[in-house]
């Protein structure tokens, strides 16, 4: 599909409701704004599934002080991954993407997810940085409280070049979007130019950590 280099189009861009978004583009911002549309369905959930009440503690405490306590746990080192936890995230994606055509779901670039959303014909939005904005998201992480951890994986030198060559490869069903430095997902796709998802397509999900935890890994 098609590749746009961003201009001041921005918010006139209309693209696919399933938005895979590099880490520090701003996705649970985005969804923040747009909450009544759009659902941040991160892989924290799934990906540390015994740990499952040290998240739900994490994300009671309200909008902002929950984003904050949620970047702190991720790259955990002392938490035990589950076993086949993409498969597990990628069904519940698919269920929600089926079962609520009206919310936005904004994802991370994790390579397994996009290959498989584009082996089974599902549209997507791909976003990612400029290759000159590796400084500028090291700092992102760091303010947003990420672990070292994630730091050295993601904007380390051979780190970030790795991650800016596999966001490039081919996808079928991938319409692409790079930001420019200083851009974030929500300055460049508005909730009401992302097409099939409208207020009168169904039901939506009012609490997406209530929806996620409750559904999927319920008490």
């Amino acid at each position: 599909m098609e590749y746009r280099k961003n201009d001041t189009r921005g918010h006139g861009l209309s693209c696919p409701r399933l938005i895979a978004g590099f880490i520090g583009v701003g996705k649970t911002s985005y969804c923040n704004i747009h909450s009544e549309r759009a659902i941040d369905f991160g892989v924290l959930p799934f990906k540390y599934p015994a740990h499952i009440s040290e998240i739900r503690e994490a994300v009671s405490g309200g909008d902002r002080q929950c984003s904050r306590n949620v970047e702190a746990l991720k790259g955990n080192l002392d938490w035990e991954m589950g076993l086949a936890w993409h498969e597990t995230y990628y069904d519940a994606l698919l269920q929600t993407y089926r079962e609520y055509p009206g919310e936005i779901i904004v994802i991370p670039t994790d390579g397994a997810i996009l290959r498989w959303l584009d082996r089974d014909g599902i549209p997507f939005t791909l976003l990612y940085p400029c290759v000159e904005a590796r400084l500028e998201y090291r700092k992102r992480l760091q303010k947003r409280g990420n672990s070292t951890f994630l730091l050295e994986v993601f904007t380390d030198e051979d780190s970030w070049a790795d991650w800016m060559e596999q966001l490039r490869r081919p996808y079928t069903h991938a319409e692409r979007i790079e930001l420019k430095e200083g851009q974030y997902l929500s300055d460049v796709v508005n909730a009401l130019s992302v097409s099939s998802a409208s207020a009168e397509a169904g039901k939506t999900i009012e609490n997406p950590w209530d929806y996620i935890l409750d559904r999927y890994f319920p008490e």
